[in-house]
């Protein structure tokens, strides 16, 4: 499907049916009015990425879809189709009160443009005879139609009070530079839940329409996804093969490793932004994978792998577990993690990961199950509040003694310090376990990951591991009782050989 974006021309070689589908379907209005918005530009390319596109916005203006999600990297045309689809829908239902909502007045102002240039082209005015605007209003952030409609421009963690709104459409509620700071996207949560969620005029039947690229696993679309919103995930190039909705009962299968658009930004001229950026960077806003394959930061393609079935305790020279605790089963609480690990010929096997949300009983609980299990020959825990609790229980209730390990530094710089461990391959996962998607999940989020649990066990287990050195050798009977224990070569991070 090919259409042309020369305006005037192209109105003029159409027939009634044509303007026709042009005022019924975005898919057809959308070349028109980009070429309203590009005099003397070539004309646009339809591609089956914009097909998708128009058929997703296509559903919620007839009441098939009231969340929508919408991810595609950098400058394929979305704040332009988010423009053209306001200005298309109030063509359809000048009442409409649409409010654009992003992170600066500068993208706002520029919706708002590209949105009256439309508006006022002689074409669309043919098209849409009853859509007209009112004079003025652009500098204040808001177009009024003169059947009481409009568009207004909300910024993150500005008013939006005294405006209504049938449809909101979000376009990069954060910049890419901000993601890493919690503080703005803790802002952008708050301004979402707490100032646009309450600006539909009808909760029941307002529309909510995010349209950006993923910046990590806790982002505005993130949640809007696990939400149960409609999702459009639109990859610069995809490892697997997928179909696509493109309108008029027609679908598209794209390919594996298919690029969006070949003739701008080809899979060479990819593959160089993907060094420039860095892995992490680019598989999140040019892939929408927020899980990055083989891993974002943590090399996971270095660990290797084995079969946990049938994994005997007594074939390990030593086994260690790694406790990061909390005390709370509150939904968005923190987890308390234990990691156990089993050492044997040069390497550390993780065996097995408990992650739940305790109360302090039944932290407690599971810890002295866990030992027993195990038999582990160090147990490390962080000394936080809830970890210099359980110590004391420990110690004096049941004479049993840890090893507390109080943080030094972030977390991010904790864990990036123990890299050059997995690096070299002395981590080894299992092919398959309980545990692993959710593990695997959040080192492939890393650094971010909505929660870090898992990774603070991990690197307060490796920092302990890359200096001891083999410092117990044991001896099993296939139970994993000890029979034997001989203290080799512990070397302290000063290291002074302890005896």
């Amino acid at each position: 499907m090919r259409i042309t974006s020369q305006p005037e021309g192209q109105l003029k070689a159409t027939s009634l049916q044509s303007a026709a589908l042009m005022r019924g379907f975005l898919v057809a209005f959308l070349p028109i009015a980009f070429g309203i918005l590009h005099p003397g530009e070539r004309p646009l390319r339809m591609d089956w990425y914009l097909l998708a596109m128009c058929q997703a916005f296509q559903k919620t203006a007839v009441g098939r879809s009231r969340r929508l999600v919408i991810n595609v990297p950098p400058r394929n045309l979305k704040s332009v189709t988010a423009a053209i689809f306001t200005a298309w829908i109030l063509g359809q239902s000048p009442a409409l009160k649409i409010m654009f909502a992003t992170y600066g007045d500068k993208l706002g102002r520029e919706h708002l443009e590209r949105v009256r240039t439309v508006m006022m082209h002689p074409i669309y005015r043919r098209l849409f005879p009853a859509s007209r605007l009112m004079p003025g209003g652009a500098g204040e952030g808001v177009l009024r139609t003169t059947a009481g409609g409009g568009c207004r421009v909300v910024t993150v963690g500005g008013a939006a009070t005294g405006f209504g709104a049938d449809i909101i459409i979000i376009d990069d509620a954060i910049k890419a530079d901000d993601y890493a700071s919690a503080a703005r996207r803790d802002e952008v949560d708050r301004f979402y839940r707490s100032t646009l969620l309450t600006r539909l005029n009808n909760k029941g039947r307002g529309v909510i329409i995010s349209i950006q690229q993923r910046l990590g696993e806790d982002d505005l679309p993130g949640k809007l996804i696990e939400a149960g919103a409609e999702h459009l995930s639109l990859p610069a190039y995809d490892d697997q093969e997928r179909i696509y909705d493109i309108g008029f009962g027609r679908q598209y299968p794209r390919p594996i490793g298919e690029v969006l658009r070949p003739y701008d930004e080809s899979r060479a001229v990819l593959d160089d932004l993907r060094r420039s950026m860095g892995p992490m960077q680019f598989t999140i806003q040019y892939l929408q994978q927020v899980t990055a394959l083989g891993g974002n930061v943590i090399p996971i393609a270095k660990m290797p792998r084995f079969d946990l079935d049938g994994v005997d305790l007594s074939s390990f020279s030593l086994i260690a577990q790694s406790w990061d605790t909390a005390t709370s089963d509150d939904p968005n609480a923190a987890y308390s993690v234990c990691i156990t690990a089993g050492y044997r010929d040069g390497r550390w096997y993780i065996i097995h990961i408990m992650r739940d949300r305790l109360l302090y009983p039944q932290l407690l609980d599971m810890f002295l199950s866990l030992k027993k299990r195990f038999k582990p020959d160090r147990i490390l825990l962080e000394e936080a509040s809830s970890g210099r609790q359980l110590n004391q229980d420990l110690r004096f209730r049941y004479g049993i003694r840890v090893t507390l390990v109080r943080p030094e530094n972030d977390k991010i710089t904790r864990m990036t310090g123990q890299l050059a461990m997995i690096e070299d391959g002395m981590l080894a996962i299992p092919n398959e376990a309980p545990w692993l998607d959710n593990f695997l999940n959040e080192v492939r989020n890393f650094p971010t990951s909505r929660f870090f649990d898992q990774i603070d066990a991990l690197s307060q287990f490796l920092d302990w591991a890359k200096w001891k050195d083999r410092s117990l050798r044991v001896e099993r009977e296939p139970d994993g009782r000890r029979t034997r224990v001989e203290r080799t070569q512990f070397v302290r991070r000063r290291g002074i050989p302890m005896p």
